[in-house]
């Protein structure tokens, strides 16, 4: 598992209208807060990290890790339609930014 206070790229695919993917990379440090892990982001918005997601999070390699933000570990997620449920990722904490 993964160590407490490591930088974390969190990364969300998705797909768009077209069917095509899309992907969103939100970096943060891993905490923990009376039993609940969240995300802290420099903006202040830190989602919560599932317990049922660690195991899921890897390390970095080195050669990902100028794309990835500089995060020592990943957290890969599929998430819904972005265009379905655009205020899931705000009660969420994130915005997705459309290209």
């Amino acid at each position: 598992m993964i160590s407490l206070n490591k930088t974390l790229a969190l990364i969300l695919w998705s797909k768009d209208e077209n069917g095509e993917d899309e992907v969103a990379v939100f970096s943060g440090v891993l905490i923990k807060k009376n039993e609940t892990f969240f995300l802290e982001r420099e903006d202040k918005k830190n989602p919560m990290i599932l317990e049922e997601w660690l195991p899921r999070i890897d390390k970095i390699p080195e050669d990902l890790k100028e794309m990835l933000m500089g995060c020592e570990y990943q957290l890969t997620l599929s998430v819904g339609d972005i265009d379905d449920t655009p205020e899931l990722y705000e009660s969420f904490g994130l915005t997705w930014t459309k290209s």
